[in-house]
């Protein structure tokens, strides 16, 4: 049975040699859990916000077949209806993909998400009836709804936008999913929740299955992807076994031989021209269905047609126009030279989208030298000749780790080191670019900053896209502000850059970013470190943004102050080269306002494509170095890493107190 196949971890290898599923069950635990409970595991990462009223959904891509590469997961398309559960304490709305309340309509699995035990939710996912064969029918999902029965009705849960006062959508796909997976095992009790599986096999081996089954077509999405609320992006990908999709009814045709009502309908979508004809379909209705209909269509009857181009001979005899406002779904086998359907058949009433948005959609095909959907021009130039290197390399390093990055960088304004002809000993030709400009490729946000020289606008990094759209532009650094968009003003962060000057070994610079933590612990703030890719080590200090950029910058000075204090023989809180001989600069000045650090994962443009890498405290004597680890060797790593290095930065709560400022002697 195709439901319980999904929904309890089966392989598509088990489902294609018919392997009896396992059905999964809530540990029995004497009683059911109470609605106040709350889940043991939860987000290592999230910002704390409000519950939004309604998030609008993330959209696939259509492509004409299945990614194989690794860093995806696989889900089976679900013929039903996209829904999103939203509670808030006792109270659940069940909403349709446009925003719809149809909590009524689907009664039962409102109830279901209201036993969850969590304080406040919003769940992803789509509604669907099964057939009698175990396959998921969007006819019979209509033909329920319209005769008002909810018994059958299955509630597959593939995301989760929001848990307990945290929005989730910046987390990579795989932390959702595992946040999702345990909030419903502990609010397992038989009912229609099901967790969509998620499946890792080659996405084409996938797609073969699922076609073979006689299902719909699967959706690919990127494992390290954040969600991103009403945007079309190649993160999720949809390839689909046979042609199918929404149409907006133009008119009908007089019913012929024993059929009443009408005989075929006249189907369009929007161009930049107008409605398209794009052909009739007479087939697929049941008696109930061609009933409804035509009771639609002579509400909206009208005298005029509503296609760009009168169809002519094309739409048939007997011709009645409707105003363009019902949608339909339709399966076909491709389209003719003409722009008309091939054997269409009906396939539902779609309810939940709008008639406006209605459009044709095209396969995109897949390019082997496209990387996040972006594509890579000439990716065989050499962007470390001495290590070999190239464009595609790093747009594919970046792919790796997008996961891992971007949750440190997304919505900081950038200042980016382009190298076009790529990184050698003296890196000719590479700049430093922090303004935005026309051409930049990839999606980004922007953001209008005054700084000294007036306003100006700046980008900063959005999804992962954004990431192989700098590769394209040969961005060999990616350097970040402490704060983030909107509001620049108050930082999140603070950098401590340990910069060691002539004599100093790696020992002495380990000892002096100990120093600085520790200096940090005694006003009660938690520290992470990291390699630079370059001679020195970055200590970061996760922190409220409360506090503007003069405020925090008085105060990383007097932490640099006191370290050099401490030992002046070692340390120095001068920025002046003549000082550094045999010591050590602790550097407060990347916490000033436009200041840049380089961000965690970033490369570097030296010899080697050295990374700037996040490690735990006790790795960094082991280490030879802060250019330790490079682009070839980061993956290796995350790859053999048990736990993150930084685990908890995001759930850090800290600010800088007043208790804090008078410890270290600031007024």
């Amino acid at each position: 049975h195709f439901d319980t196949s999904v929904s309890t971890g089966r392989t598509m290898a088990q489902i294609a040699a018919g392997e009896e599923p396992v059905v999964a069950t809530a540990p029995d635990t004497g009683a059911a859990p109470a609605a106040s409970t709350t889940v043991k595991a939860r987000p290592r990462k999230g910002c704390r916000a409000a519950l939004p009223r309604f998030v609008e959904p993330e959209l696939a891509t259509l492509v004409e077949r299945a990614p194989d590469a690794p860093g995806w997961v696989h889900e089976i398309k679900l013929d039903g209806y996209r829904a999103q559960l939203r509670k808030d304490g006792e109270t659940v709305i069940a909403l349709s993909r446009s925003g719809k309340d149809w909590t009524e309509r689907w009664r039962p699995v409102a109830e279901a998400v209201a036993a969850l035990p969590a304080k406040d939710a919003i769940l992803d996912g789509e509604v669907v009836v099964f057939d009698q064969d175990g396959r998921p029918s969007f006819q019979a999902l209509q033909d329920d709804l319209a005769a008002g029965r909810s018994d059958r009705l299955v509630y597959h849960v593939f995301d989760i936008l929001h848990l307990d006062g945290r929005d989730l959508t910046a987390l990579p796909l795989t932390e959702r999913k595992r946040v999702l997976r345990e909030l419903l095992a502990a609010g397992a009790d038989g009912g229609p929740l099901h967790y969509s599986e998620d499946l890792t096999e080659r996405g084409g081996d996938v797609w073969e299955v699922a076609c073979s089954l006689g299902l719909e077509g699967i959706v690919s999405k990127r494992a390290d992807s954040p969600y991103r609320p009403g945007a079309r992006t190649r993160d999720w990908l949809k390839s689909k076994c046979m042609e199918r999709q929404e149409f907006v009814v133009g008119g009908w045709t007089d019913p012929a031989g024993s059929r009443s009502g009408f005989g075929a309908l006249l189907l369009g979508a929007h161009t930049d021209s107008g409605l398209a004809f794009m052909g009739r379909v007479g087939s697929g209705f049941t008696e109930r269905r061609i009933a409804d209909l035509a009771t639609r269509l002579a509400s909206l009857a009208s005298d005029a047609t509503p296609f760009a181009r009168d169809p002519g001979r094309a739409a048939g005899i007997g011709v009645h126009w409707v105003a363009p406002e019902l949608v339909v779904e339709v399966a076909y086998l491709g389209i003719t030279n003409e722009g008309l359907l091939r054997h269409p058949s009906f396939v539902g009433i779609r309810e939940d989208k709008g008639a406006g948005d209605v459009r044709l959609e095209a396969p995109k095909p897949s390019s082997p030298d496209s990387v996040l959907g972006i594509s890579i021009s000439n990716p065989g130039k050499a962007m470390w000749p001495d290590v070999g290197v190239t464009k595609l390399d790093l747009a594919r390093y970046l792919e790796r780790v997008a996961g891992d990055m971007l949750p440190y960088v997304v919505d900081r304004p950038l200042s980016l080191v382009r190298c076009p002809e790529g990184a050698t000993a003296t890196t000719p030709g590479c700049f430093f670019q922090k303004h935005a400009e026309d051409g930049f490729v990839g999606p980004y946000r922007r953001q209008t900053i005054t700084g000294s020289d007036g306003p100006a606008e700046y980008i900063a990094m959005s999804e992962s896209a954004s990431l192989a759209g700098l590769a394209q532009m040969g961005v060999l650094e990616v350097h970040i502000w402490g704060s983030r968009m909107p509001d620049v003003e108050r930082p999140d962060m603070l950098v401590f850059d340990l910069d060691p000057g002539p004599g100093i070994g790696w020992r002495d610079l380990v000892e002096g970013a100990g120093l600085v933590r520790e200096i940090l612990r005694l006003v009660e703030l938690e520290s992470f470190v990291k390699t630079t890719g370059g001679k020195g080590l970055h200590v970061v200090v996760p922190i409220e943004p409360r506090d503007e950029w003069p405020d925090v910058a008085a105060f990383a000075r007097a932490v640099s102050e006191t370290a050099a204090r401490s030992d002046p023989a070692r340390y120095t809180s001068v920025a002046a080269k003549g000082r550094r001989e045999g010591r050590i600069f602790v550097d407060y000045l990347r916490n000033t306002r436009g200041a840049t650090s380089v961000a965690p994962f970033s490369t570097r443009a030296r010899p080697g494509a050295p990374v700037s890498v996040p490690v735990r405290w006790d790795e960094l004597p082991g280490l030879a170095g802060s250019d330790a680890y490079s682009v070839a060797s980061v993956t290796r790593r995350l790859a053999r890493l048990r736990e993150d290095p930084w685990a908890g930065y995001f759930d850090v709560r800290q600010a800088i107190g007043p208790q804090a400022r008078k410890t270290l002697g600031i007024g």
